[in-house]
């Protein structure tokens, strides 16, 4: 049962990586645009 719940958490964890570094990219290309730099 605590094997399944790591597992849980692990995963969580792993989605909210990739989606933060999602919005990270999101937010640097909108501020690279401002800048005028594309």
């Amino acid at each position: 049962m605590t094997n399944t719940l790591i597992a849980i958490l692990r995963i969580g964890l792993e989605v909210a990586f990739v989606i933060e570094i999602y919005v990270i990219g999101i937010c640097f290309v909108f501020r690279a645009s401002d800048f005028g730099f594309t």
